[in-house]
């Protein structure tokens, strides 16, 4: 397996519309790509899709990951990394 360099921001962003802020934020941390990790509620309630959106409209490339448990297992967490 290839070594890959990821991490946890330290700074999260919190209220009403701060979605609309990811795609900048993503920028503003050098990155160009993301790996957004979501499930089957999300996904049907449209909240995945408008988050992409975003992401997308900010010049970012969206993987998606939409097999997310609610408490993963170490074999749940294994299938996002592979992705």
């Amino acid at each position: 397996m290839g070594m890959s360099l990821y991490f946890m921001p330290t700074v999260n962003l919190i209220g009403a519309g701060c979605v609309n802020e990811a795609g900048n934020r993503v920028k503003d941390l050098g990155g160009s790509k993301v790996l957004l990790v979501t499930n089957e509620g999300l996904i049907n309630a449209g909240i995945a899709e408008k988050v992409e959106k975003i992401l997308k409209n900010a010049g970012i490339k969206v993987v998606i990951f939409d097999e997310a448990l609610p408490n993963p297992t170490d074999k749940n967490v294994e299938d996002g990394f592979k992705i």
